[in-house]
């Protein structure tokens, strides 16, 4: 009998021990750095608990779940919208958002996240259905920001900061994607036709200024003509061709006229020294 109640008691014991090391453990939570937890008290809010150890009745309180308030990301599913000059588009967007008030994230919404996501998509299809194609073309960034100041007043009321949104894709009907892929092009070629012909003004200008310049010297302008001529015999030409006006093209009659004549004497000399030379050698 005294053996009996013995094992009782030790049975009672370990029974107490055990039910108390499951109250302690269910009393003691351990909260990282970056998470906070909300207790209940019979179903009822009472603080919010973290980092660190939190210590809560076993018997009464609660912790429900544990709200992460690092930056987290959501894809918002792809939107079809109508811009305001009727063009069907698709938007892809990606929303950075975190968590700054965990009370107001467990009390006002049932799933923060998936709260953003809807609103976002609302946000987007009304933002970008107020704005002309070009604009959405033209103001990407822009047009991100602005959904952004949209939606954070919205996220406001149950705790929840738009960091970011950022619109991956926008995508539109292919021949859309022709008509601007010809624009884009046709404009390219107006770009380089008004550059070439600003080249071609500048050209003629410098030109006529150096023009100017050899008018004035006929003795440069010989020089500038013998650099032409020898600039081209590089080119590995076997037939050179030279009009006999073009160093004189650009000069006055007069000054063309003495040119002339003194290359014509200097021919002459040449002529008589070559004949002087070919009689002292056939004197000797």
């Amino acid at each position: 009998m005294v053996e009996v109640e013995w094992v009782v008691a030790w049975l009672g014991a370990f029974v107490v021990v055990i039910v108390g090391l499951g109250l302690l453990a269910k009393a003691i939570t351990i909260v990282k750095e970056w998470e906070r937890v909300p207790v209940l008290r019979l179903g009822k809010f009472r603080a919010m608990r973290g980092p660190g150890l939190v210590v809560i009745n076993p018997v009464l309180d609660k912790i429900p779940m544990r709200i992460d308030t690092r930056v987290k990301t959501v894809d918002v599913p792809a939107q079809m919208s109508l811009t305001r000059d009727n063009v069907p588009i698709t938007i892809d967007a990606v929303i950075y958002y975190r968590v700054v008030d965990p009370a107001k994230s467990v009390l006002n919404v049932a799933d923060y996240n998936d709260a953003t996501s809807s609103l976002a998509q609302t946000v987007m299809r009304d933002t970008f259905g107020n704005k002309e194609f070009d604009e959405i073309l033209g103001g990407v960034v822009h047009l991100g920001k602005e959904v952004e100041a949209r939606l954070n007043p919205l996220t406001a009321d149950y705790g929840v900061d738009v960091i970011h949104v950022v619109l991956k894709q926008i995508k539109i009907p292919a021949h859309l994607e022709d008509a601007i892929a010809r624009q884009a092009a046709a404009e390219r070629e107006r770009r380089s036709r008004v550059i070439l012909a600003e080249a071609e003004t500048q050209s003629a200008d410098l030109m006529l200024q150096a023009a100017e310049k050899y008018r004035g010297n006929p003795t440069a302008m010989e020089l500038r003509w013998m650099n032409i001529l020898f600039e081209v015999s590089k080119e590995n030409a076997t037939v050179i061709m030279v009009p006999a006006n073009i160093p004189t093209a650009a000069m006055t009659p007069s000054d063309a006229a003495g040119i002339l004549g003194g290359a014509d004497a200097a021919l002459r000399k040449s002529r008589v020294v070559k004949a002087r030379r070919e009689e002292a050698e056939s004197a000797a």
